[in-house]
Order: structure tokens, then C-alpha cells, then sequence
């Protein structure tokens, strides 16, 4: 998710190593007060409004964003910010001019990635991505082909994916692959692929009208005040079980409350025992994966392991 604290993570990352390639998927709004701003979201997954004042005097006092090689801002009237962007040190930075819809954002960012990673150059994938929507069988999306703008084409027609990435400076493999990247420093980002595996059910189909109550819930967990357990209830048949999958989707996204990291307990017993029992086996099972995952010595039960420690605590507070 793009929230203010992602954001900041990047903009240090970018200070530190060079040959980042960032892409910002967001909502943006414009008034005549306070002109325009990026909507975030907050640890909650609600609105949260970066207004160009704010984020001009966020960039000075970040250093500048000269280590970002490609920036593309998926979210409507970009234009605006993609020369603030430019003016604080990024190379080349893509985006949109107007109001566009989310159906034809995924169409650009689909067949522009795509010609990159096939090794076209920057600016040809720019091109060919909009060639794209010119011939799309939707006519909305033909038209708004040309809402898509590139700022920076000084020396787009020799950059490869490659060379964005700083492969050409770090003398090894290909981006995407990051054998060089440092990863040391990625180590507080969640990667996309962690997200596809959770494990949890699909999302309910049609389900609607639930927005207010997922945020409501969200926002019991959060903050110094916040909960560490809630209990939905009410008669059968009203879609509890539909709420808590979605619920659980949504708060597990990468970025948000509880980034990917869901556990699915099935309870089919009513004595308070057999749940204590069940969930005791779901924390020990939970720890082993964590010890795994962590590396840590198979055998070792001392409460010096923190991972190892998590099943009888949540036992105890179940």
C-alpha cells in the first residue's frame, strides 16, 4: 500500500544506492484551496491526503531523489507532481495529464513493463504502451492514450531496464534478479510474492456496502489504545464469515496493518478446552514456520527465540 510511511522508507533507500525504479499507484484530488494532493492510505486503510505543499517540503529535507532513475505515477493529474519530482533530482518520470481510469492505468503499466523487461528502451516502451490503448477495443480507453506524459526523454532512448536498475554500475545480473542490490537495505519491504501465498480463502464475490465497517475495524486495532482481539458476532446467516475473509484480505495487503501475515483458525469445537487445545496447536505449527523462516536452530525452546515464544503467550492470552 502507498502510505506515508512506504514512502518514506523509499525516499532514505533512495539516498543510500543507486538504480531505483519506483512505481506509485494512488488516487489524487484537486481543490481550489489547497490544489492538488496525493491520497495515501493510512495504517488503516483509509484516505490519507499528501498535499504538493507538503510533499515539496518533505523532498528538501530528504536529500534530493537523484538515485531514482524511474519514477511512474499512476494516478490521475500527475502531471503537476511529476515536475516537482523532476525538480528534486529523478531522471525520468512518467505520468498522467488527466483523469484516467483504473482499467486503462493497468493497460498502460501492462504492456509498458512488459516492452521494458523485453528490452526495449525507456522511451519506446512509453511509446509502444500508448500505441497500446490507441488500438484498444474500448473507446474510453483510446481516448485517454494521449493523458499519458513523459517528463525527462533526455537520454530515454538509450535506457534499458538494465541500466535503470544500475546494472551497468554494479557490473552484475539483471534487475529484476537483485543479486546486487543490497539486499540488506530491502529488508523492511514486503515482496509481492509473499502477498500471492497467504493461504487465505478467496474473496467473497459481490460484497458490498461493507467499506465503512472494514475501516471501523481496522482502526480498533491501530494506535496505542488499539485492541489485540475483537469478536464478531451476531446470527447465522448475516455474513460473518464473508466479512472476516474480506476483512482479513484487506488488512494483510502489502503495507497495511497486518502486511502479510494472516493465520486461518477453523474452530468446530464449542468447549473453551478443545479451543484453547486448537489454538495452541495453530500457534506451535505458526512458531515452527517462523523459526524456519528465520533460521534458527531446530531443538532450541529457550524464550531467548521470540518466534519460539509467540505460541504459549497466545495460548495464555486466548
Amino acid at each position: 500500500a502507498a502510505t506515508a510511511g512506504s514512502l518514506t522508507k523509499l525516499f532514505a533507500l533512495a539516498r543510500s544506492r543507486r538504480g531505483l525504479v519506483l512505481h506509485l499507484s494512488a488516487h489524487a484530488v484537486k481543490t481550489e484551496e489547497r490544489g492538488l494532493g496525493l491520497v495515501l492510505e493510512d495504517p488503516s486503510g483509509g484516505p490519507h491526503i499528501l498535499w504538493r505543499s507538503r510533499l515539496e517540503e518533505f523532498l528538501i529535507a530528504s536529500g534530493g531523489l537523484r538515485h531514482i532513475s524511474l519514477l511512474v505515477l499512476s494516478a490521475c493529474y500527475s502531471e503537476e507532481l511529476a515536475q516537482v519530482f523532476i525538480e528534486h533530482g529523478c531522471k525520468h518520470v512518467l505520468a498522467t495529464r488527466e483523469k484516467v481510469h483504473d482499467s486503462t492505468a493497468r493497460r498502460f503499466s501492462t504492456q509498458f513493463y512488459y516492452e521494458m523487461a523485453t528490452n526495449n528502451n525507456l522511451l519506446g516502451a512509453w511509446r509502444s504502451a500508448m500505441q497500446a490503448l490507441l488500438i484498444d477495443p474500448d473507446g474510453t480507453t483510446a481516448k485517454e492514450a494521449e493523458h499519458f506524459t513523459f517528463y525527462g526523454q533526455h537520454g530515454a532512448d538509450g535506457a534499458s531496464l538494465d541500466t535503470l536498475c544500475g546494472a551497468d554500475l554494479m557490473g552484475a545480473g539483471r534487475c529484476h534478479g537483485l543479486p546486487w542490490a543490497g539486499q540488506h537495505h530491502l529488508r523492511h519491504f514486503v515482496e509481492g510474492s509473499s502477498f500471492l501465498d497467504l493461504g487465505l480463502p478467496s474473496r467473497p464475490e459481490n460484497f458490498h456496502g461493507r467499506s465503512p465497517l472494514l475501516h471501523s475495524l481496522a482502526r480498533t486495532f491501530y494506535g496505542p489504545k488499539g485492541r489485540r482481539a475483537v469478536v464478531i458476532h451476531g446470527p447465522r446467516g448475516i455474513g460473518k464469515s464473508a466479512f472476516g475473509v474480506e476483512f482479513a484480505h484487506f488488512v494483510t495487503a502489502p503495507g497495511r496493518l497486518f502486511s502479510c501475515s494472516p493465520l486461518l483458525v477453523r474452530l468446530g469445537a464449542a468447549d473453551p478446552g478443545e479451543l484453547v487445545a486448537a489454538l495452541e496447536e495453530e500457534c506451535d505449527s505458526l512458531s515452527a514456520r517462523l523459526s524456519a523462516s528465520l533460521g534458527l536452530a531446530a531443538g532450541r525452546r529457550g524464550c531467548e527465540e521470540p518466534a519460539l515464544c509467540l505460541a504459549p503467550r497466545l495460548a495464555a492470552a486466548a
